[in-house]
């Protein structure tokens, strides 16, 4: 053991230093799906490592999710012979999950315009506009079209890039996604590997003739469930006989080291359950061979198992590791990992593969607690193959990474009936839903095991169960060639903060497109109050609700704008306006029947806030600051998702504010140009009552001092306590 740990220490030396090295060698470019709920940049090269740009963002009512996973995939084979005639026995290339090497490694091909990556659509994105400011995305960019040929099936947006690999296998990448409900939580990886004998970027094939022995192609994942920096669980699902997926999935984790059941994390004041999300990848078609390209179900993936997040054979590409590495790479993908750490193999999986027991099945209640002995951050890894390769052959994995999460509303309200003890009475009748290794923990320490936790753990673990229904949506999809059913297309979207209401326009004279297809029926406008982001106060903020609907089967004729009167002064806002069809013309979806679908709400949903406003007044005088006290701890008497703002109304149209502390120093200065009454400090949520120096202000006397360009002026107290 103490030979083992050496080689650990060793091993995150060696990593510190080629990290620096490896931030040389990443010149990568990149385009984002960000349609549904699950946002991602997708790089030319293929590259998700630790130091790429893809940390995934899971949007579920508002709540912001990233860090979720980095990623890494090697493809391991041996006798292979460079174009010098220098053999190796072993070898691996490809992006590790910890390094990686565009230079030689892996290199990102461009077409024949120069461009590295394309972004194609179905419809043209929706703009999206806020007091005047365009909030979308620029659309087009370079590599940028909107060309429904290019999109597999149904879906709203394909992103493609080809790149080599310097021992002549290129791969051509597609990512695609859906805004659709019920396949907005996945994105689809569809990569071919084609043997062209091309190790480097210009158009000479160095290696016409080549012919690649048991090539397996491995992934490796680090999830991050809720920017979980800490060790998590993962399993594995799909090893048996009659298994309906195959997916390698992460959770959040939890340890007996506390004075309470720790699973989900729960805040110490509210109870908010802080970990509760689930991600992982599901496999929907395997190449049985190079000649056979239907799909294998039974005999891959190959091999699963796992060890440290710096084991350095998949941690580092083969550009920053040896040959011994790469001879235990191959090694762990055609045996596993019992040789190397003693793991033992699961028996019951399909005849052929080769599955250690799934971490969380392995006798032990907390990811500190390893079963290997010193194991730093158990990392699962996955491979496929053996493939031979001849001269042009291929074979083609896809795969869809999806997460899911339990609600923010219910993260807020099991949280705060587990606190209050009263959790049990909230999950009700139901039979208790808990992880693999929740017995174990139960049985050591009994003063755990309570209704109240059972029930708080099977609402954390519910994350898992909507994890496999997102999964076998993806699965759904891929069995039906892509033919998801979808909505129309989400209109585009005109906010504006007027006195006494909050416009919102949308429609054919903006560019909206939604009325275009056959099925059309409506619209629908929905509201979050407070910011997008939630946080669990007393209200619920990025909390969406239906305010306004129009159409076919509402009690509202079709028009395309809608005056929100509802909306309460200093309080910020957010809409978007979801486009819906009949459901006649949508063959059954996932459910299995058919449905009326709306446009997805991140295709236009505005993130910068709409504020109503009052009429300027004309007499200075009437000025006043609000809340006044500030006081931080009371957050009914302030503005919901803005918990530091303070309002300055019953403004002339323009004047200067200038605001001081108790000893005269100048804290602030604010011009109110925009014409109404009212005037934030600051207009976006981190500005808020903060200095010119963007500190956040003490507590005390404050003086405000507010002149009109006629020079008549007034002077308001009021004072911070926080």
């Amino acid at each position: 053991m103490k030979e083992k740990k050496y080689l650990y220490f060793t091993m995150l030396l060696s990593l510190a230093l080629i990290f620096i090295l490896v931030n040389l060698a990443d010149a990568s470019v990149s385009k984002w799906i960000r349609v549904g709920n699950l946002w991602n940049p997708v790089i030319d090269s293929g590259d998700q490592s630790m130091n790429s740009v893809v940390k995934s963002y899971y949007y579920d009512d508002g709540h912001l999710e990233q860090n979720i996973m980095r990623m890494g995939f090697t493809l391991v084979f041996r006798d292979w012979v460079d174009e010098f005639g220098g053999t190796y026995p072993y070898m691996n290339v490809g992006h590790a999950h910890e390094a990686m090497d565009e230079t030689r490694n892996v290199v990102p091909i461009p077409d024949e315009f120069g461009v590295m990556i394309r972004k194609y659509v179905r419809y043209m994105p929706p703009t999206v506009t806020v007091d005047g400011a365009v909030i979308s995305d620029p659309y087009p960019l370079t590599g940028d079209a909107v060309d429904p040929d290019k999109v597999p099936g149904t879906a709203d947006i394909c992103i493609e890039s080809t790149f080599r690999t310097k021992v002549g296998i290129e791969i051509t990448q597609r990512v695609f996604a859906w805004s659709t409900a019920a396949h907005d939580d996945y994105h689809v990886y569809d990569w071919t590997f084609t043997n062209t004998g091309n190790v480097d970027a210009d158009d000479e094939v160095e290696l016409p003739d080549q012919v690649l022995h048991d090539v397996y192609f491995s992934r490796t994942w680090s999830f991050q469930p809720d920017q979980a920096w800490e060790p998590f669980w993962h399993g594995y699902y799909g090893q048996y006989p009659g298994d309906s997926l195959r997916m390698v999935y992460g959770y959040g984790r939890n340890t007996a080291e506390t004075e309470y059941n720790s699973y989900g994390l729960p805040r110490e004041s509210d109870g908010w359950l802080q970990q509760a999300t689930a991600c992982g990848e599901t496999w929907l078609h395997t190449d049985r061979s190079c000649t056979d390209h239907t799909n294998e179900t039974e005999q891959q993936p190959h091999q699963y198992g796992y060890e440290s997040i710096d084991f350095i054979p998949w941690a580092l590409c083969s550009e920053y590791s040896s040959p011994s590495d790469w001879e235990t790479y191959y090694r762990v993908v055609t045996e596993g990992f019992g040789w190397w750490n003693g793991s033992a193999l699961d028996a019951n999986a399909h005849d052929g593969t080769i599955f250690n027991l799934r971490y969380d099945h392995n006798g032990v209640y907390s990811p500190d607690d390893a079963p290997l002995g010193f194991l730093y951050w158990g990392v699962p890894n996955v491979a496929f193959g053996p493939y031979n390769m001849q001269p042009g052959d291929h074979f083609r994995i896809v795969w869809a990474t999806a997460v899911s999460s339990l609600s923010p509303k219910m993260r807020y309200k099991a949280g705060k009936a587990w606190k209050d003890e009263t959790c049990d009475e909230l999950w009700g009748d139901r039979d208790y839903k808990l992880p693999p290794w929740a017995e174990l923990l139960y049985g050591d320490y009994p003063e755990y095991d309570s209704p109240n936790d059972r029930a708080k753990d099977s609402f954390v673990y519910s994350a898992v169960d909507s994890l496999f229904m997102n999964a076998n949506a993806a699965k759904w999809g891929a069995d039906n060639d892509w033919q998801v059913p979808v909505p129309p297309p989400a209109p585009c979207v005109k906010v504006s903060s007027l006195p006494d209401k909050i416009n919102i326009a949308w429609g054919p004279d903006l560019g909206t497109l939604s009325e275009d297809v056959s099925d059309f029926a409506g619209y629908r406008v929905y509201r979050a109050q407070g910011d997008v982001y939630y946080n669990a106060d007393d209200v619920v903020m990025g909390d969406w609700q239906l305010i306004f609907e129009c159409g076919e089967g509402t009690d509202n004729a079709l028009v395309h704008e809608y005056n929100d009167e509802t909306a309460e002064r200093g309080q910020e806002y957010y809409y978007h306006v979801a486009a819906f069809d009949d459901g006649v013309g949508n063959e059954p979806g996932v459910k299995g029947i058919k449905e009326s679908l709306e446009s997805g709400r991140y295709l236009n949903m505005t993130t910068v806030p709409a504020t109503l406003t009052k009429p300027a007044s004309s007499n200075l005088a009437k000025a006043r600051v609000v809340p006044n006290p500030f006081n931080i701890k009371y957050h009914e008497k302030q503005y919901i998702g803005a918990p530091d703002k303070i309002m300055f109304m019953e403004l002339p149209p323009v004047c200067t504010i200038t605001i001081y502390s108790e000893s005269g120093d100048l804290v602030k200065t604010l011009e109110h140009t925009n014409g109404s009454g009212d005037e934030p400090w600051g207009i976006a949520s981190k500005q808020h009552s903060t200095t010119d120096t963007g500190q956040l202000i003490v507590s005390g006397l404050y003086i405000a001092h507010i002149e009109s360009p006629d020079g008549e002026s007034v002077n308001l107290k009021f004072f911070v306590i926080r």
